[in-house]
């Protein structure tokens, strides 16, 4: 199911960015990475042992800070650049944000990386696929009323589930807390 919801939501908007939580401790960005087309592994200098970045490699490859805002949203903009020239015959259009461990800044990453995109013109679905420890509904600012485990146990209808952001083009589909068994849901 979660398959041919990630196929739904390529099909209604221009980017979909799914926040996962880290490889090296669960599966699921590992499974999710073989459904859409790039995956980004977020590490932070200093802080990410050598060992946890080479393991979290290769799950992803078995399955398929800065100092101020303003550095973040250029190194986001400058990112989506790069996305867009990897692949320009056959655009890359969802993206899997991961990191090695925990607390690496890969939820700052991928909201920072869905306002660029968002601010371009471009419609981006930011979903909240970390099932475990959820964060971007406090970093948007928004409280939806039903989420991918509503969408998927056909509670909600997907229209319901997504919720606007304060950025224009910027939407969000949140996860509910407390799911059961979430790698069985992807």
């Amino acid at each position: 199911r979660y398959q041919k919801l990630v196929a739904t939501l390529e099909d209604s908007y221009d980017y979909v960015i799914y926040d996962m939580p880290p490889v090296g401790t669960f599966v699921d960005a590992a499974i999710l990475s073989t459904l859409v087309d790039g995956t980004v592994l977020v590490v932070k200098p200093g802080s990410t042992k050598r060992s946890e970045l080479v393991d979290a490699c290769e799950q992803l490859k078995k399955k398929k800070q800065a100092s101020n805002m303003l550095e973040v949203q250029n190194a986001a903009k400058t990112l989506f650049a790069n996305i867009r020239f990897m692949s320009p015959d056959n655009p890359i259009r969802s993206i899997v944000m991961t990191s090695s461990v925990p607390n690496e800044g890969k939820s700052t990453c991928s909201v920072e990386l869905a306002r660029a995109i968002a601010t371009s013109g471009k419609t981006v679905l930011l979903v909240e696929a970390d099932m475990r420890r959820r964060t971007l509904a406090s970093l948007l600012n928004v409280r939806p009323a039903a989420g991918v485990y509503a969408v998927l146990t056909d509670a909600a209808p997907l229209k319901t589930a997504v919720t606007p952001t304060q950025t224009p083009n910027l939407f969000f589909l949140d996860v509910e807390p407390n799911i059961p068994n979430p790698a069985d849901i992807i």
